[in-house]
């Protein structure tokens, strides 16, 4: 495994175990505060990691995989059904009309529908892109979406564009003001999962060895 395999994977862990929590925290009749902490938790890194693979992942399967337009197509199309999915957990949390008919159980459904087909497609992406590319230019990919996720939205947006010039612009918007609405509701978000390879012990143990050990941050 490489960096941008690490970062993958213990970033869809971490993003399992909050939506667990999330949808454990509604249906156990938790106290709102906990309610509203433990959504938010997840929406916010839900939303902030998706964006950045559409920015950075699917740009590079465009240019590097035999099948890349469709399958950039394909997950583009696969976030935007997450989003909405996500929007109704947010319009459940706040006591949208919207969403005030639905269960909550009903919400967490869609949201766990989507969550696990959108992952599973990334997952393939990068198993892809990791067996297609070189080594240097995978762990250059890791870096990219860790910094592109720490500055990228941190709410559901699934009308906006996500490609091309349009997409920037559009991710620029919404995280300035989503970073202003995050500060008036008082969020409290963790910082995006960070992983690198960390060799152990010195040259002659690592040869010996033949395996590296993975160092994540973030988690």
């Amino acid at each position: 495994m490489n960096t941008l395999d690490v970062t993958i994977d213990t970033t869809h862990k971490v993003l399992t175990e909050r939506l667990h929590l999330a949808a454990a925290g509604t249906s156990d009749g938790a106290a709102p505060r906990d309610v509203q902490q433990y959504a938010d938790t997840f929406l916010a890194s839900t939303c902030r990691h998706m964006c950045a693979a559409n920015a950075v992942l699917a740009p590079a399967a465009r240019q590097w995989l035999p099948d890349g337009p469709e399958s950039s197509r394909r997950f583009h199309r696969h976030c935007r059904r997450l989003d909405l999915a996500l929007r109704q957990v947010k319009a459940k949390m706040y006591g949208s009309a919207y969403a005030v008919h639905r269960s909550w159980a009903d919400v967490w459904d869609d949201a766990r529908t989507e969550f696990t087909a959108t992952t599973t497609l990334e997952r393939r992406l990068v198993d892809s892109l990791v067996t297609t590319i070189d080594p240097r230019a995978s762990d250059a990919l890791a870096d990219r979406l860790y910094k592109m996720e720490v500055k990228a939205p941190t709410r559901p947006h699934p009308y906006a564009p996500r490609t091309g010039a349009s997409g920037l612009v559009a991710r620029l918007m919404w995280a300035r003001a989503d970073r202003v609405w995050d500060g008036l509701e008082g969020r409290t978000l963790p910082a995006p999962v960070r992983g690198r390879a960390r060799p152990q012990g010195g040259p002659m143990t690592r040869y010996v060895m033949g395996n590296p050990v993975f160092h994540v941050e973030g988690t």
